[in-house]
């Protein structure tokens, strides 16, 4: 079995929850375990806020998420359309201080890859992340 899906929301509070419970829902349907799946929405929840929050200043935006399926793998890809040159930090390795933020430090913790870097068709930035799916136990 093999997907793709991609949407596109404003960043609204109700936007970023509804995709990040989709996005939930994705993975419980593909039989990641809840392990798994707790982390995937953790990830997204973190990776949408710090869209909204980096690429807007928090005001509103436009985020397209891609979530694919093939195989083992769960990819979810978040971009923004934030047009202001902006660095990108790297991902990190350590536990960052408080005022560094340590969304992407969460991030990476939770996931099996994660990768950063500018949008290759126009403005803004891609977060990518994949999560290996081990799968629930079969219920008897």
């Amino acid at each position: 079995m093999a997907w793709d899906i991609t949407f596109r929301f404003d960043t609204t509070p109700e936007a970023m929850r509804t995709a990040r419970k989709a996005i939930y829902a994705m993975a419980q349907g593909v039989g990641a375990s809840d392990v798994d799946v707790h982390d995937i929405e953790l990830a997204v929840g973190e990776a949408l806020g710090n869209a909204h929050h980096h690429a807007y200043h928090d005001s509103a935006g436009v985020l397209d998420v891609t979530v694919s399926f093939h195989g083992t793998h769960l990819t979810i890809a978040v971009r923004d359309y934030a047009g202001k040159v902006r660095s990108l930090r790297a991902l990190p390795e350590t536990l960052p201080t408080p005022s560094e933020g340590r969304g992407l430090y969460v991030i990476r913790t939770v996931m099996d890859e994660v990768t950063l870097g500018r949008a290759a068709d126009g403005p803004g930035v891609v977060l990518r992340m994949v999560k290996r799916v081990h799968w629930r136990p079969a219920v008897p």
